[in-house]
């Protein structure tokens, strides 16, 4: 099970099933469009550098820990790190 998850098993198998199935890749698509992570970032780093720490408390809170959970995902690092 260690291998399979070192070597993004699970990312693996996601992505050949949405190439099998597009319908769902067009989904996810759809539904992610209206987001633009560019000014995100940047309105995220001027926080860091510029901004007040109880502000940053509260940005790692709500939409930060959303943030970094959706790129472990979809990155494939939410599997690689337990294998």
């Amino acid at each position: 099970m260690g291998v399979f998850l070192a070597f993004n098993g699970p990312t693996i198998l996601i992505n050949t099933i949405s190439i099998l199935q597009p319908s769902v890749q067009e989904t996810v698509h759809v539904t992610l469009k209206g987001l633009n992570p560019v000014e995100q970032a940047t309105i995220y780093f001027d926080l860091v550098i510029n901004g007040e720490y109880r502000k940053l408390i509260i940005s790692n809170r709500t939409i930060g820990f959303i943030n970094k959970f959706n790129y472990l995902k979809f990155s494939g690092r939410l599997w690689v790190i337990p294998g």
